[in-house]
């Protein structure tokens, strides 16, 4: 839905993963759901439509399909960006806009995707990665565009609040 709702909250609540390897805050009117596949999803209840998530963040972490060795940050997010793209077809990025952040301490890469939805909105994703063990750490926050910066303070907030334990990430 392109309609907002309630504001995030700027009190907080932490969570943390199911096998601990990971802990975030994320704001208190805001509801966890969790994946079958270990992702987990933070959003306001009215913002989930179907399988669709219109406002919030998504956690996850995933190990490349490929033989032995490291992987880069730019292998990392350009494989999560090509499985967005195939979920979200009408999602782009400009390779232009790619910078470095950091993520749980780490250095990581980051990007922006823009796209009309299928509702006929435009919508703004915000993509951050970092490599972690053989594996790869993500957050993926979501918006419309006319509401992204009222989100923005919050999702800075999240993801300065992640952290990872490494010794669970393989």
């Amino acid at each position: 839905t392109s309609r907002p709702g309630e504001a995030p909250s700027r009190s907080m609540e932490n969570y943390r993963g199911a096998n601990g390897s990971y802990q975030l805050d994320y704001p208190s009117n805001w509801q966890v759901f969790e994946g079958r596949d270990g992702g987990v999803s933070f959003a306001p209840d009215w913002a989930i439509e179907g399988n669709d998530l219109t406002r919030g963040v998504i956690v996850g972490s995933y190990s490349p399909k490929q033989n032995k060795g490291t992987v880069t940050l730019t292998k990392a997010l350009n494989t999560l960006i090509n499985d967005l793209r195939q979920s979200n077809s009408y999602l782009d990025e400009d390779e232009r806009d790619r910078y470095t952040e950091r993520l749980a301490g780490r250095n990581a890469i980051a990007t922006f995707m823009f796209g009309r939805n299928p509702a006929g909105y435009e919508e703004r994703v915000w993509v951050v990665t970092r490599t972690s063990g053989t594996g790869v750490i993500y957050m993926i926050f979501i918006a419309p565009e006319q509401d992204f910066q009222q989100y923005k303070s919050t999702f800075n907030s999240m993801l300065k609040s992640y952290a990872v334990s490494e010794r669970n990430y393989r």
